[in-house]
């Protein structure tokens, strides 16, 4: 009797540990096959260029290694990071008080992959009243004098002239190509408030950092479009109100850069009396 309760108690015994082998082997199992899952869906986001918040995380840090490479071929001297601002501090941005007297050299360089051309743009600027000179292979081919309220445009190879009034439509950096700053403040704050403002923008990204030089605050601003391919980089010189350095690339390639080559707040040997004169009554 005693031995075959000793063997029942055996069979209980190994149909309990058979029992425990068997959920091992089926925890096992889901857990191979939920590590698989997790790799294809990674693999899969990776070739269709969708990033977790880990991904996320390591590209910001990285574009901002390159905004500051970037930034210090601008500025050569020490740079200071600044915390980096909110979008919510666009609104704040858009009212910082600029200086407006300076003259700056700039390289506008347009490519679509196969062709690509280059203008010198030479801009001086005191208050309101503009000179911006647009050079093409080492010629003058335009100048524009604004006061402020309008712009007269001379084309210098024809003689022709031509008046244009400044407003949000027209402003003096649209008509001579560059980016026109305070649209793109405006840009940062409708994507900051969400909803339809945000929808409007057309963004599915944008970030913000913050730079100080010599007591120069650059706030730069990196964006991408929906569905086009398209990254902008814009570093924006609050103090003086216009944006330093464009970059905007497609699909990797860039087709439109702006690089200023010189800049210096003492105009006075680049004003003239004439220097924003039209040269005939509008």
């Amino acid at each position: 009797m005693a031995k075959k309760r000793k063997q029942a108690e055996q069979s209980g015994t190994l149909t309990k540990r058979g029992a425990f082998g068997a959920v091992i082997m089926v925890f096992v199992a889901v857990f191979v096959c939920v590590v698989a899952i997790t790799l294809l869906y990674t693999l899969n986001n990776r070739r269709l260029g969708i990033k977790d918040d880990a991904s996320t995380e390591a590209d910001t840090g990285s574009d901002l290694l390159q905004i500051e490479e970037h930034l210090k071929e601008i500025f050569p001297q020490k740079l200071e990071y600044v915390p980096t601002p909110t979008l919510s501090d666009a609104q704040a941005f858009s009212k910082y008080v600029t200086k407006t007297s300076y003259y700056r050299e700039c390289t506008v360089t347009r490519s679509d992959g196969n062709v690509k051309s280059e203008q010198t743009l030479q801009i001086l600027r005191d208050e309101d009243h503009y000179n911006i000179k647009t050079i093409e292979n080492g010629v003058l081919t335009e100048t524009l004098i604004s006061d402020g309220k309008q712009a007269c445009i001379v084309n210098e190879m024809t003689g022709g002239i031509s008046y244009c009034p400044l407003g949000p439509e027209f402003t003096v950096e649209k008509l001579v190509g560059l980016t026109d700053h305070h649209e793109l403040v405006s840009l940062v704050s409708d994507f900051s408030a969400g909803g339809t403002a945000k929808e409007k923008t057309g963004l599915s990204s944008l970030s913000l950092s913050m730079f100080r030089n010599k007591g120069s605050n650059m706030l730069v601003i990196n964006l991408s479009r929906n569905n086009t391919g398209t990254r902008e980089s814009y570093y924006y010189y609050l103090d003086y109100g216009y944006v330093y350095h464009t970059e905007i690339s497609l699909e990797g390639t860039t087709v439109f850069s702006v690089s200023t080559t010189a800049f210096t707040t003492d105009i006075s040997e680049h004003k003239t009396p004439d220097s924003f004169v039209f040269p005939q009554t509008p």
